[in-house]
């Protein structure tokens, strides 16, 4: 399986090999739905909150007579019932973290990469150098390779802060280094754009 190769500047020389066990596996897509699910579960905080009936201050005197009022009886006046009561069944804070196993985190890993090569949406570029951090000069990049407009996600080895900052003003563009790299980003994008470095080190680190 090949891709088109490109420079820094963003001329085409040549082509480059996909390892077939990363870009050219039989999609699952029941193990991407879980990796999707759990990288948003993880990204909840958890923190919402509400007061309990034990939780609200005041007395827990019995406010009148259990007869003979016309009320009806009250144990106090912190009842789910009444204004500024208590809540009955409301959130506490949690956790919702889901940790999947690692051969599944792979498997969704390989079935996303796999799933965009089969598009023809991977582009390797030689490591690109923008050292002026400016955004124009990322944005004349991508019109170069012919991505402009498309959701674009660039993974890098080690990207520079000049890099990060030639991309961070551009909507279309994720950035996202290899250790990083989720399905989650991969399906959000129209086009996967690898560094040679990255990739070197995705291929490498799942020969592992």
């Amino acid at each position: 399986m090949e891709t088109k190769h490109y420079d820094a500047s963003g001329a085409a020389v040549g082509t480059v090999e996909l390892n077939p066990s990363l870009f050219g596996v039989e999609p699952n897509s029941a193990v991407i739905h879980q990796a999707v699910v759990g990288r948003l579960a993880n990204e909840r905080q958890g923190t919402a909150s509400t007061k309990g009936r034990s939780d609200v201050n005041g007395t827990n005197r019995k406010p009148f007579r259990q007869k003979k009022t016309g009320n009806a009886r009250r144990g106090d006046m912190k009842t789910n019932l009444l204004r500024g009561g208590g809540i009955y069944g409301g959130p506490k804070p949690r956790s919702y973290r889901k940790r999947l196993p690692k051969k599944m985190r792979r498997a969704a890993l390989a079935s996303a990469l796999s799933i965009r090569a089969s598009e023809q949406a991977v582009t390797v570029i030689a490591d690109p150098t923008i050292e002026s951090g400016k955004t124009r000069d990322m944005a004349t990049l991508l019109k170069a390779l012919e991505l402009d407009g498309k959701r674009v996600l660039m993974v890098n080895n080690k990207p520079s802060e000049s890099m990060l900052r030639a991309a961070r003003n551009i909507p279309a563009l994720v950035t996202v280094s290899v250790e990083n790299l989720h399905p989650y980003e991969i399906m959000w994008a129209e086009h996967l754009l690898f560094t040679d470095s990255a990739l070197s080190a995705l291929t490498g680190g799942s020969e592992s």
